[in-house]
This record gives C-alpha cells, sequence and structure tokens, in this order.
C-alpha cells in the first residue's frame, strides 16, 4: 500500500524544501508556543514561500483563538488546520467553511477511543501517541492495534514515532491515509535529516 507523507514539525525553509522534493505532500507547521518546533507567522511565510506550492501546508494548533486560526489560516492558504488538543470539538463548528480541512488528533488508548474518534466531526482524524503529558513529538510509537481499527471506518493520519525504520510497517500494519513523520528524521528538535527523509521515502 501507498499512502502519502506528511513531514510536521518543520521551522526552516530549506527543510520543508527538501522534504516537499523527495515527496512529501504536507509541511506541518506548529504554532504552539511551548513547542520546540514552534514557528510564528513570519517564518511560517518563509517557509510557504520557499515552497511555492510544491507541498501542501497544515497547521498544528493546541488551544489557540480560533478568530487566530482562522487569521493565520487566511494568511498562509492552509490546506488543513490540525488541532492537536483534546477540547477541540467546540473550536470545530467556528472552522467550518473556512476553505481548509480540519484535521482531529486523537490519542488512543481504547476502543471506545476509537469510537469517539470516529464520530468526530473532521475531514481525518490524526492517530498520535502521548508520553509524560506531551501530546506528540516525543518520539513514542502511537498504538497501532487500535489505529488500524479506526483506519476501517475513518481516513486515518498515523503519527507517533516513526522512522525511517519502521514507516513500511506501519503502513501495513495500519494502512492509513497519510503517515506523519516528525522527530524520526530529524538532527534535533525542529532540524530534520535530509539524509533520514531521504532513507524515509526509500523505505
Amino acid at each position: 500500500m501507498i499512502c502519502s507523507i506528511k513531514v510536521c514539525g518543520v521551522t526552516r525553509p530549506d527543510d520543508a524544501l527538501d522534504a516537499a522534493e523527495l515527496g512529501a505532500e504536507y509541511i506541518g507547521v506548529i504554532f504552539e508556543p511551548s513547542s520546540p518546533r514552534f514557528v510564528d507567522l513570519r517564518g511560517a511565510m518563509e517557509i510557504a514561500d520557499k515552497l511555492a506550492g510544491r507541498a501542501k501546508i497544515v497547521g498544528v494548533f493546541t488551544r489557540q483563538d480560533c478568530g487566530l486560526i482562522l487569521d493565520i489560516q487566511k494568511k498562509l492558504n492552509l490546506f488543513a488546520i490540525q488541532l492537536h488538543s483534546k477540547d477541540a470539538e467546540a473550536c470545530c463548528g467556528d472552522l467550518s467553511g473556512c476553505g481548509a480541512q480540519i484535521w482531529k488528533t486523537f490519542w488512543l488508548q481504547s476502543n471506545g477511543d476509537v469510537d469517539s474518534a470516529e464520530k468526530f466531526p473532521a475531514d481525518k482524524i490524526l492517530v498520535d501517541s502521548c508520553f509524560n503529558g506531551v501530546l506528540g513529538g516525543s518520539g513514542r510509537i502511537s498504538n497501532w492495534e487500535l489505529a488500524s481499527k479506526l483506519a476501517l471506518r475513518r481516513a486515518v493520519i498515523l503519527a507517533g514515532g516513526i522512522t525511517p525504520e519502521n514507516a513500511r510497517a506501519a503502513v501495513e500494519c495500519v494502512r492509513p491515509e497519510i503517515l506523519d513523520v516528525n522527530s524520526g528524521v530529524e538532527l534535533r528538535a525542529g532540524v530534520k535529516s535530509k539524509e533520514e527523509l531521504r532513507l524515509l521515502f526509500e523505505n
């Protein structure tokens, strides 16, 4: 099975361009200030300018105000808004009709979580891992068994500990629509390795 690739946590324009030229369809930019991969609007615009349409930009938000999210979406022409928090349902209604897809992150721990994710009003569901309260970017593998159940019912984006070494196994096990890689292709937080990205696409 072949799926699309999202390279998330990009902070540098050249890394974004490398990922896109290797085959990434989506570039994720994180707007959470507490993240070591945070990018402000000016930095995100530099990334968008460097990409020049070679890949679709996904904005990752946590508890930001919906008005701010909409403002960033318009200025960057975001393809998708990724709501990366556990209490984002109220914001979905305010964002509907903005012209961007809505992707909602879930941290699956039970079949009940799978049922909740299936019913959530979003275009796609992103499955990620959570470690010591850190919601993503920890390098820990998410629950592939539960993610595979969800993927039978919804369009799933699989994140959480994806590396060049386990990417093929992740795709074969879960069969996601999109594979989301972040820390698994980094030299350090926010700095991507072109060699690791190359290996990812080869595998």
